[in-house]
């Protein structure tokens, strides 16, 4: 998504821990521990530092749920601490929704894609997957 911003919220986005990109592979971050802190990936798990200035146009990468083209495998959940509870294929987010991931047409107030080490992976103790 292409990003109209002054120099003053491009600065205090990445100091808040954003993430920009600039090209498409080349992102922009701050990192408070060097004397110019406003860095880019160099490649070759280089990082250099970037005058913000000459950059004119910049991009963020979408969410998982901004642009849903299959179903994700979500922890999904209304309320609570304990979201991985309830889990279902995501297939439908509805922006400004008090529930916006849908889950079999129920909607959601929160989910977060499971990862693939949460996903047991031991034996189906005789059943079939198929």
């Amino acid at each position: 998504m292409k990003l109209t911003l002054t120099k003053k919220e491009l600065a205090q986005r990445l100091i808040n821990g954003e993430v920009l990109y600039f090209k498409d592979t080349e992102y922009v971050y701050f990192d408070p521990t060097e004397h110019q802190p406003f860095r880019f990936n160099a490649g070759l798990d280089a990082s250099v530092p970037l005058d913000l200035w000459n950059v004119t146009e910049w991009y963020t990468k979408p969410k998982w749920y901004e642009d849903l083209k299959e179903p994700v495998l979500c922890w999904l959940w209304d309320y609570g601490d304990n979201p991985k509870m309830n889990a279902g294929l995501v297939y439908k987010y509805e922006e400004g929704s008090t529930w916006p991931y849908f889950y079999n047409s129920i909607g959601y107030r929160y989910a977060t894609p499971i990862c693939p080490d949460e996903c047991y992976q031991g034996d189906l103790g005789g059943y079939s997957d198929e």
